[in-house]
């Protein structure tokens, strides 16, 4: 039985498969320096103040913080691993596997906005599983993200 996690990006349905444990010896060092440098210290980890129901300005306070995180990431090291991570088996809704170039050129050639959202996600996943065995409790955020069995 293998393990998968799905998740939602802009409310379409993705299933990530994680990558061997050989495959992540390589891997997730390399993830988790490049993710180290992006949260070191940013508010979005150590807490933002509470705004209720106010969401304009609780976006209001985050924009600035993504904003200075990404300034932060290295960019050929980020794309490195969203690159090496879409090789390994992640799904659409419709079952189609994200590994194949043709899939993945017509899936995001119609939905440009999951690209980095979904690459950015799979890093994090495939990282986290390595270091820190309830990975998914630090990973739940929202009721679009789910561990399943498949």
């Amino acid at each position: 039985m293998e393990s998968s996690i799905q998740f939602v990006v802009n409310e379409r349905l993705y299933t990530l498969v994680p990558m061997a444990p050989r495959r992540a010896i390589h891997f997730a060092p390399k993830a988790l320096g490049v993710i180290a440098r992006l949260v070191d210290g940013s508010p979005i980890l150590t807490g933002l103040p509470d705004y209720g129901d106010n969401v304009e300005d609780a976006l209001k306070s985050i924009i600035p913080e993504l904003i200075r995180i990404a300034a932060q990431i290295d960019p050929e090291a980020m794309s490195g691993l969203i690159d090496e991570v879409f090789t390994t088996d992640i799904y659409t809704e419709a079952d189609d596997n994200l590994s194949d170039t043709e899939i993945f050129d017509n899936h995001f050639s119609l939905f440009p906005s999951d690209l980095l959202q979904v690459g950015f996600w799979a890093v994090v996943h495939n990282s986290l599983m390595f270091l820190v065995e309830d990975h998914m409790s630090l990973l739940i955020a929202d009721e679009n993200v789910k561990e399943t069995l498949n």
